[in-house]
């Protein structure tokens, strides 16, 4: 699974995986922890994911984990 931070190309609406959204959120935690700073973007297996198209992943997820689903968003 390749996971890189970037600052470029976003791509808007990309559908992430449980498990995508989960090591995204490692990385920017891993990167925020080192830099001080939290990413504009995230790639996710090829998709750039802007930092409000995670946040919302991330905020859905969890509402689904809540509800014991592991599902794409």
């Amino acid at each position: 699974m390749a996971l890189a931070l970037v600052l470029i190309n976003s791509v808007s609406a990309a559908q992430v995986s449980y498990d995508e959204v989960s090591n995204a959120s490692k990385v920017i935690a891993d990167q925020a922890s080192k830099t001080g700073k939290i990413p504009s973007q995230v790639t996710v297996n090829s998709k750039n994911v802007t930092l409000d198209d995670y946040l919302y992943a991330a905020t859905t997820t969890t509402i689904n984990l809540n509800s014991n689903q592991k599902k794409s968003v």
